[in-house]
């Protein structure tokens, strides 16, 4: 309920099909994109919600950790919608990360 004013109807039936595809990508022994994340090249900041219900803490910590010259920053109250909630400091951060670069 609470992504349907945000993103529609159209959004549980994405979810699923993703969903499907990357759990047929794991039990065929392939990973979704673990080994393409490690061959990233530029820098690479990586933003979380803590409280995102969809992508778990342990995915943005393995990405900063796998990519080499990764940045992690993690909004302690966000959710899933970082870019939404706090569009003006998530603006701010790509657009000094950007510059830096």
């Amino acid at each position: 309920e609470t992504h349907l004013q945000v993103y529609g109807d159209d959004l549980q039936p994405m979810w699923s099909s993703a969903t499907n595809a990357w759990l047929a990508i794991i039990k065929a022994g392939g990973d979704v994109c673990m080994e393409q994340a490690r061959s990233i090249a530029c820098p690479t900041l990586v933003l979380h919600g803590a409280k995102d219900p969809l992508c778990l803490p342990e995915h943005p910590d393995w990405f900063a950790k796998n990519i080499p010259n990764a940045t992690l920053h993690v909004f302690p109250d966000g959710k899933h919608n970082i870019h939404l909630k706090y569009a003006e400091q998530v603006n701010d951060m790509v657009r000094d990360f950007a510059g830096r670069r």
